[in-house]
């Protein structure tokens, strides 16, 4: 890649506040579309120092509380008089999905059958496109895994909305081709290739996120920034919160709950657990400290209604029902 000097500074900046070359070198990739790693973040830093005159990059700045992709038809739910059901599920990084827990979580589909789901991101891992890792698994196999379940979540909810929301994962092909041939940027996009039109999945882009459903409103959660502020139930309720409203995201693999007293109705934030493996190969065998869920969302007249649904050891256990086999 070509380190310009405002990558450079904000490289150094970075680096003097004690942050590993290996997080400078994902976050510059995330933030700037570059191909940084930690060797060349190491390089650079053994470079001339840059002028005093250059400024440090300034991130994107965090979309205002405004909905992007709103929908108000589906406020009141698909009949009058009839709650809106939506589940939520997110973080999955197919091919490294944990299998028992999203056993769990599809068993609760089929029995539930909502009126949509909205897939919140990181659905597939897509190692193949990953500036970080040295593995030669191909583009095609990452598609058709992440394909071959989309595929099964149609047939077992026929009825159903789907919605997939972009995250940072979906778009690791976009922006490794921006990088590296920027000649073929826009020849591939990741829904057609995963030929979504065909199954009746909507998806949603990131910068066309945040998500609303009434009041309910969704996104991946990686535009607040690659890493997550430790309490990113209170920034989501700060920066999207309504009275009355829910935000989720999803993105940091665990759940928390935030309140935020207004006046009409308290502001509520949500941060998802995920769906994926807690003992990725890069921990080589020791387990990150994720948790494994979803959520269930009733909309009445428009105000939501979320259940926080945990998973432990493959199984669920909501409203009175266990879900799920594994022990």
């Amino acid at each position: 890649m070509r380190w310009t000097p405002e990558l450079i500074a904000e490289a150094r900046r970075q680096t003097a506040a004690g942050i590993t070359a290996r997080a400078v070198a994902a976050d510059l990739s995330q933030r700037f579309g570059v191909a940084a790693t930690k060797d060349s973040v190491r390089q650079a830093m053994m470079r001339a120092p840059v002028s005093q005159h250059v400024p440090p990059m300034q991130p994107p700045q965090i979309r205002p509380p405004v909905a992007q992709y709103a929908d108000p038809s589906l406020a009141a739910g698909p009949r009058s008089g009839v709650p809106r059901s939506i589940a939520i599920l997110a973080d999955l990084h197919i091919p490294d999905e944990d299998k028992p827990a999203l056993a769990a979580a599809m068993a609760i589909l089929r029995e539930r059958q909502p009126d949509e789901v909205v897939l919140l991101g990181d659905v597939g891992e897509f190692e193949s496109c990953s500036q970080h890792s040295p593995s030669l698994q191909r583009y095609s196999d990452d598609l058709a895994a992440v394909r071959g379940f989309l595929q099964r979540l149609r047939e077992l909810v026929p009825d159903a909305r789907i919605t997939l929301a972009e995250g940072n994962h979906e778009s690791r092909f976009r922006r490794t081709i921006g990088t590296l041939l920027p000649t073929l940027a826009g020849a591939h996009r990741i829904e057609t290739d995963l030929g979504l039109a065909e199954l009746g999945i909507e998806y949603i882009p990131e910068d066309a996120q945040p998500i609303r459903r009434g009041k309910l409103v969704m996104l991946h959660g990686h535009q607040i920034g690659t890493y997550l502020p430790k309490y990113v139930a209170a920034k989501l309720a700060d920066v999207y919160g309504e009275a009355g409203g829910t935000v989720v995201c999803a993105h940091g693999h665990r759940e928390q709950w935030y309140e935020r007293p207004m006046a009409g109705g308290n502001a509520i934030g949500v941060s998802l657990p995920c769906l994926r493996t807690l003992r990725p190969t890069w921990l080589h065998g020791r387990e990150a400290g994720w948790s494994h869920g979803m959520a269930w969302v009733t909309l009445e007249g428009g105000a939501p209604v979320l259940e926080q649904i945990e998973i432990r050891e493959g199984r669920a256990y909501w409203g009175g029902v266990t879900f799920g086999t594994a022990a």
